[in-house]
């Protein structure tokens, strides 16, 4: 198993534009490249996501989960992820160590995860472990 890991601190905690950045570019080499793109947030409402909706190719994103067809875009919270497949796209944003070692353990083949962390630092035992960085 072969999986390239990400930290990127957060430009603009206001506007968490970190996200907003990485999600559109991740979506759009997940269709060019036929890959599926997990997009895993702490919970599926806050203001992560309020905001993320005020961007109108996030908010478009964001509600083709809806639909059965979409093959290139998932969008789990922790709690509702079963499992990665192989030659994925991961972008976590705002998890903690915890959480993040419970996606690594979810990822089956090869990926690769990028995680935008909310606090700088927040993330530090994660990355210590992986020793990748933006």
């Amino acid at each position: 198993m072969d999986v390239l890991r990400c930290l990127i601190p957060e430009k603009d905690t206001t506007n968490h534009t970190s996200v907003i950045e990485i999600l559109i570019e991740l979506s759009n080499r997940a269709v060019s490249e036929l890959k599926t793109l997990y997009f895993i947030t702490p919970l599926k409402n806050g203001p992560l996501v309020y905001e993320l909706k005020q961007n109108t190719t996030a908010k478009k994103l964001l509600n083709s989960t809806r639909k059965p067809h979409n093959s290139f875009f998932r969008w789990d919270s922790l709690s509702t992820l079963t499992f990665i497949v192989d030659n994925s796209l991961v972008l976590c944003a705002y998890l903690n160590p915890e959480e993040l070692a419970v996606i690594d353990s979810k990822i089956h083949g090869n990926a690769e995860m990028y995680v935008v962390e909310f606090d700088p630092g927040v993330c530090k035992i994660w990355h210590e472990r992986w020793k990748t960085i933006i």
